[in-house]
């Protein structure tokens, strides 16, 4: 079979990225898209996240790649039965800010990388939206929706977990400390001033006891088995957001497509990373050291 190839690593927001830049080049080129989970399935701590969307796509694992067991339970889970398709040239990103060649690649193609910028899929932005809109929306969540709508919600994600207990991640990305979300809700209160801010964090113990009181602030639902799609989905039904140094939370905020949304975003991206991030947050974005 003659398609686009993606290849997927990482968490949710690492999977968006990477199935948007496939999309972009399968519509040029009028090629249907494969994503290949092959890397996914030898990750302990890392699963396929992308099927609770609405995306057009068949996912495949290669034969005699990563554990039995891993293979069986995604086979179970998510209908995987799709053939490796035909071999095509490997294009893997050749670094972290945009990639022109990408919009001259013609015919198949497996891509490699993250593909971290809209530049690589922004022509077909209203595609990609509408791809990763959910299937189902559950009761409780849907709930949870509504209630963001009673006043102007500001979206607030606090990226803790690897980036603080594993130390080669954090020494890679760094955090961001409580100087920038005070800067931000500051800052994002002289442009909405009732805004209230709804904070969505992996470590909600971290936030009840640091966050300044002064502000209005929820910290929002959570329970175990709540999947990762639904804090990301809650974060784009706010009006505006103040973003982590996280692809999970970019996406929260880009798909929210408000003409007049206010998104604050962290000036550094990385901590020892030698990338140029110049191209990661959209121009309109404000960004605060």
């Amino acid at each position: 079979m003659t398609c686009i190839t993606t290849r997927l690593d990482g968490g949710l927001g690492n999977q968006m990225f990477q199935y948007a830049a496939g999309k972009a080049l399968a519509c040029r080129t009028g090629l249907p898209l494969m994503l290949d989970i092959t890397h996914l399935s030898k990750r302990a701590h890392r699963n396929y996240e992308l099927g609770a969307f609405n995306i057009n796509a068949t996912t495949f694992r290669r034969p005699g790649k990563g554990k039995p067991d891993t293979l069986t339970l995604l086979s179970m889970s998510l209908g995987i039965g799709a053939k490796p398709p035909a071999p095509a040239p490997i294009y893997a990103e050749p670094h972290f800010h945009f990639d022109a060649t990408f919009e001259k690649l013609a015919g198949p193609y497996v891509l490699e990388g993250y593909w971290q910028s809209e530049r690589y899929f922004l022509n077909v932005a209203e595609q990609i939206r509408s791809d990763f809109s959910p299937k189902h929306v559950p009761p409780r969540v849907a709930a949870m929706q509504a209630s963001l709508a009673a006043s102007p919600a500001v979206s607030l994600h606090v990226r803790r977990g690897d980036y603080v207990s594993k130390p080669e991640v954090a020494r890679f990305h760094g955090i961001c400390e409580m100087g920038y979300y005070r800067r931000a809700m500051d800052h994002m209160l002289t442009l909405v001033p009732d805004a209230v801010f709804h904070i969505f964090s992996d470590d909600p113990q971290w936030v009840s006891t640091e966050f300044p009181k002064q502000h209005r602030w929820t910290l929002v639902d959570d329970w175990p088995s709540k999947a990762p799609w639904v804090d990301l989905w809650l974060m784009s039904q706010c009006d505006h957001h103040i973003i982590a140094n996280s692809s999970y939370s970019w996406w929260g905020a880009w798909l929210n497509s408000t003409a007049d949304k206010r998104v604050i975003a962290p000036a550094r991206w990385f901590n020892e990373a030698n990338h140029d991030t110049c191209d990661i947050l959209p121009s309109a974005w404000i960004q605060l050291a």
